[in-house]
């Protein structure tokens, strides 16, 4: 894999989390899945790597994102969010991409952990 292909998969990953309403990220795919795929792609980024997905099938640049939203975010609405991000982070490779975006989980803002603040330290 080259430092290319872990920056880009960085990068997809930061831009992803950085949308409203995204407030976790999934493996692209499970152990088992990697495995029965491996002999007709040529695996990128895998789940060691990464929680964005970046593979090649038959010369096209996949990307594979599952994540958890916000109920107070539409579904539909969050998941063209995102898979904008992914084009838009993609620049110029996104021509001819196939990007797959999943909503994994829909979570209520009050069950999220609430997070410090310096305010709190007081």
């Amino acid at each position: 894999m080259s430092p290319d292909t872990v920056g880009l998969a960085r990068e997809l990953e930061a831009a992803v989390a950085a949308v409203e309403g995204v407030v976790g990220l999934y493996p692209p795919h499970s152990a088992l899945r990697s495995v029965l795929s491996a002999g007709r792609s040529r695996i990128l980024a895998t789940d060691g790597e990464g929680l964005v997905g970046l593979r090649e099938e038959a010369g096209v640049l996949v990307v594979h994102v599952r994540f958890a939203g916000t109920s107070d975010h539409p579904g539909p609405s969050l998941v063209r969010r995102v898979a904008h991000v992914v084009r838009t982070t993609l620049g110029e490779r996104a021509a001819g991409a196939e990007v797959r975006v999943q909503l994994c989980a829909i979570v209520a803002p009050a069950d999220l952990p609430r997070v410090m603040d310096a305010a709190d330290q007081d």
